[in-house]
C-alpha cells in the first residue's frame, strides 16, 4: 500500500514539473521542450519496464528506483529554473552522478531479481560488469539525444569540446558507486537464494 501512494506521489509531482516545464518562461523554447522530454521519457521508460519485467518474470521493482530517477530529472530542471548550470560548475556533475546511479539502481534491481530466480545464470562478477555496461549505455545514448537537439532544434545543451566526455565521465563515477554498494551488499549475504525465491529486490 505504501509504495503505491509513493509511486502515485511521484507521478503527481513529475506531472506538475511537466506542466510547468511547458508553460513557463525560463528558457529558449527548445531547451524548454527538451527537459519536458527528458522529464515525460523517463517517467514512461520507468512505466513500460516495470510492466514488462512484472508480466515476463514477475518482478516488481521498489519505489526507490523511481524516486531516485525522479531526483535526477529535479536537479536537471532546477538546474534550468535557477541557471544553476551557469552559476555552478559543479551542479552539471552533480546531476549525470545522480542520473548515471539512477540508471544503475534500475538494471541492479531487474538483473540481480533474475539472477536470484535462477533466470541468470553467470557468476557475481559479470552480472556486474553487464548491469555496469547497459547503464552506461543507456547514459551514452543520452548525450546522443542532447546532440541531436542540438543539430536539429538549436538546444545548445552540448557546452564546449569536453562537455560529453565529462558527463559520461560523472555517469560512470554514479554507475561505479551502485556496484561497490551491490557488491558490499553480496559480501553481506553470501547465501545464494534459491530459484523462485526472490521475486522482488
Amino acid at each position: 500500500m505504501m509504495q503505491k501512494i509513493i509511486i502515485a506521489s511521484v507521478y503527481l509531482v513529475q506531472a506538475g514539473l511537466l506542466v510547468y516545464e511547458l508553460i513557463a518562461q525560463y528558457d529558449s523554447r527548445g531547451r524548454q521542450n527538451a527537459l519536458a522530454i527528458t522529464n515525460l521519457a523517463t517517467i514512461a521508460i520507468y512505466v513500460l519496464v516495470q510492466r514488462y519485467v512484472r508480466r515476463r518474470y514477475g518482478i516488481t521493482l521498489h519505489w526507490i528506483v523511481l524516486v531516485i530517477l525522479s531526483a535526477g530529472v529535479w536537479l536537471d530542471a532546477v538546474g534550468n529554473f535557477q541557471h544553476f548550470y551557469a552559476r555552478y560548475w559543479w551542479w552539471d556533475r552533480l546531476t549525470h552522478a545522480v542520473g548515471g546511479l539512477a540508471a544503475t539502481v534500475g538494471v541492479y534491481m531487474i538483473a540481480v531479481a533474475l539472477w536470484q530466480a535462477g533466470r541468470l545464470a553467470v557468476s557475481w562478477r559479470v552480472l556486474n560488469l553487464y548491469v555496469f555496461c547497459l547503464a552506461q549505455t543507456l547514459g551514452a545514448l543520452y548525450e546522443v539525444s542532447e546532440w541531436v537537439g542540438d543539430e536539429l532544434f538549436l538546444t545548445h545543451r552540448v557546452q564546449g569540446l569536453f562537455d560529453t566526455p565529462r558527463d559520461i565521465f560523472f555517469n560512470m563515477i554514479g554507475g561505479v558507486t551502485v556496484v561497490l554498494i551491490g557488491t558490499w551488499w553480496r559480501m553481506r549475504h553470501r547465501a545464494v537464494h534459491p530459484p523462485g525465491d526472490a521475486d522482488r529486490i
